[in-house]
């Protein structure tokens, strides 16, 4: 679903009223049944590798699975949507993006 999401939705004319980061804004991984808020974080962290390697695309952490504290809020990670984010990639050159961004 990512990979199509990402051939489809350009993000560069894509508009909205909903707060938006890109073409997938958001994975989540819950813990529910007999599965640990530690093993969800490991999940994310694998999945997001995964998407930044094979489709080239900045991936950010956010909640449990941020790796910075200024991250840990979705909220503030999509503070600017799409267009703020390319301005703060500039500024943090990349750090705790999985991938690149094409």
């Amino acid at each position: 679903m990512t990979n199509r999401a990402c051939e489809l939705i350009d993000m560069r004319t894509h508009t909205g009223g909903h707060p938006r980061m890109g073409a997938m804004d958001v994975i989540p991984f819950i813990p529910v049944r007999e599965v640990t808020m530690e093993e969800c974080i490991e999940i994310a962290k694998a999945v997001g590798k995964r998407i930044g390697e094979e489709l080239k695309v900045p991936v950010y952490l956010y909640e449990e699975a941020a790796t910075r504290q200024e991250r840990k809020n979705l909220a503030d990670v999509r503070k600017g949507q799409y267009e703020g984010f390319l301005k703060r990639l500039k500024i943090q050159n990349g750090s705790q993006i999985l991938g690149q961004v094409k």
